[in-house]
């Protein structure tokens, strides 16, 4: 039933076979602001993620798309393709379903359209998918020219935001792979109720975000982002667990200072 709800909703974006990142991107129908990434960039061979993040707790479900033929990869958590390296991963707390592919290749490039059965009309979330040749990753990253990092924590309730900011000389070119550390140790996300990973591409940078739920004084530390081509840029987090801020090292010491000369002064 689904199935042919899907093929109906689609003729109407799918006039055309190859679509360009602007017509693709324009295919999004949706009421609520998209935080995942429109645009994924990876160099072949690497595994792609596009995310499909739906706004609201839903039952309705979720069907990935691939524009270029109209075909049908996935409905719910069922695989309708038989290419293996096609797979989605439903992180179903965080209401995420994930469309990963394994060893991505050149002729993967296109359009990929997340449909969602909504009423009275259904939810487009189009990703555009850029594999680019592996070797154009190696050369750009040896070039003259240096990448900067920087690193931004900010607290939203009780998650801690990390964005790894990254410039970019290439729209085309993006690292395939980022990783976070704490203390120097590489963070374990697999802990999906403790961590949460994003990335947004911009014009000139693509913003990388860890988000760390239920943070506590565990969760002290210097963090850190890296890649392949990423300079490391890090930031030490003190969490203050009296009114679930997070200050940087330096606020502390300062007011341990004022309340060490307060009580000297007595």
């Amino acid at each position: 039933m689904f199935v042919s709800i899907l093929k109906k909703s689609r003729k109407a974006v799918n006039a055309r076979r190859n679509f360009t990142r602007e017509e693709c991107l324009s295919i999004e129908r949706s009421n609520s602001v998209r935080h995942s990434s429109k645009v994924v960039i990876v160099a072949e061979t690497n595994p792609a993620y596009l995310h499909c993040t739906v706004p609201h707790a839903t039952d309705n479900l979720v069907a990935w798309t691939r524009l270029a033929d109209d075909a049908l990869l996935t409905a719910g958590g069922q695989s309708f393709t038989t290419d293996v390296r096609f797979q989605v991963s439903p992180k179903r707390h965080a209401r995420d379903w994930v469309l990963i592919i394994r060893r991505a290749q050149i002729s993967d490039s296109g359009c990929y359209l997340c449909e969602v059965n909504t009423e009275p009309v259904s939810t487009l979330f189009p990703v555009y998918l850029n594999v680019v040749p592996a070797q154009e990753v190696i050369s750009k990253s040896a070039a003259p020219h240096k990448q900067s990092a920087q690193l931004m924590v900010k607290m939203e309730g009780k998650a801690l935001h990390l964005n790894c900011t990254v410039e970019i000389t290439e729209k085309q070119l993006m690292p395939a792979t980022i990783v976070w550390t704490k203390d120097s140790q590489q963070i374990n996300l697999k802990n999906e109720f403790k961590y949460h990973t994003d990335s947004q591409i911009n014009e000139h940078n693509i913003v990388y975000t860890l988000q760390i739920n239920e943070v506590s004084n565990n969760d002290d530390g210097l963090y850190a982002c890296e890649g392949d081509s990423v300079p490391r840029a890090a930031q030490m987090v003190h969490f203050n667990s009296n009114n679930n801020t997070a200050l940087p090292p330096f606020f502390s010491y300062f007011v341990l200072l004022i309340i060490l000369i307060f009580y000297l002064s007595m």
